[in-house]
């Protein structure tokens, strides 16, 4: 087993395997000959990544990376598609806190009244508590945010029952 993997690693089958299962999802999950580069470098950095763990007394060398291309396209596409269900972050602005709308539009009074209501409910969160509510709020998953902050899931699940718990408190259950 290599401790670690590099590009040295790589060789011919493995540079055309990457290569033709890159073509092959060009217009796959919305990917298009433009990106062919790209999806490229992202096989090969998981593929280096996995390299570490090949044993030889276990699989050929070739039946391994097959395997491990594979897994690669499978979380590429998996995680392309995930991103498309995700909305971009800040899609929707909100008004700002500080200004005060025109009284004679009810909709716009309401919408600053609740966002002057969850301005008051983060602020009263723990400092790791609001950093969750930041990153769930621009549109991050709660592992993709538990990875950000370098915290376990767990943790963050936890978070969330402290913010959940401090909404409902203020009457803003409708809100979560």
């Amino acid at each position: 087993m290599s401790e670690q993997g590099s590009s040295r690693d790589f060789d011919d089958f493995a540079r055309r395997l990457i290569r033709r299962k890159a073509r092959q999802l060009v217009g796959r999950a919305g990917l298009r000959f433009q990106d062919v580069p790209d999806i490229e470098h992202e096989i090969a950095v998981r593929l280096l990544q996995g390299l570490r763990w090949f044993d030889p007394n276990r699989a050929p060398r070739d039946a391994f990376v097959r395997h491990l291309v594979k897994n690669a396209i499978a979380s590429l596409l998996r995680d392309r598609r995930a991103a498309k269900r995700r909305p971009p972050a800040g899609t929707s602005p909100s008004a700002p806190v500080e200004q005060v709308p025109d009284e004679s539009d009810a909709r716009l009074v309401r919408h600053w009244k609740l966002a002057v209501d969850v301005a008051t409910v983060l602020a009263g969160l723990p400092d790791d508590a609001r950093a969750v509510a930041e990153r769930l709020m621009a549109g991050d998953s709660k592992t993709d945010a538990a990875r950000a902050i370098g915290r376990k899931r767990t943790t963050i699940y936890r978070e969330v029952k402290l913010m959940r718990a401090a909404f409902e408190r203020a009457s803003l259950r409708d809100y979560l």
